[in-house]
């Protein structure tokens, strides 16, 4: 299969969202969580990576659901990159304070944002 294209997973990634119950907007070319549970969040929550780590990601991700699954990359890509956006979202009520979501070693993470 072909890669898909960086507009392709990150629409992924706002319908994703949905499944946690987030509401992401596209704003300037990068997604941003701006609804949580229909309460809006002030500020949005970016999601910054670059375009190149994203399809890492994916990669990463479809390579893992090719071995032995009767699912296609881009369904088993779906599953994970949803779980794993649950999961920032998790961590991001741990952090005291503002955070953006980055991918780390086992995808979406939410990471602090340090004053400077």
């Amino acid at each position: 299969m072909e890669d898909p294209t960086h507009d392709e997973l990150t629409d992924s990634i706002v319908r994703a969202g949905t499944w946690e119950g987030l509401k992401i907007q596209v704003l300037h070319g990068v997604p941003h969580i701006v609804e949580r549970n229909e309460a809006a969040l002030t500020p949005p929550i970016a999601m910054r990576f670059s375009p190149g780590t994203l399809l890492a990601y994916y990669r990463r991700i479809a390579q893992d659901g090719s071995r032995g699954s009767a699912t296609t990359s881009w369904d088993w890509w779906m599953v994970l990159m949803s779980t794993h956006l649950g999961e920032a979202i998790y961590d991001l009520d741990r952090i005291d304070g503002p955070a953006v979501i980055t991918i780390g070693k086992f995808g979406f993470t939410a990471t602090p944002i340090r004053g400077g």
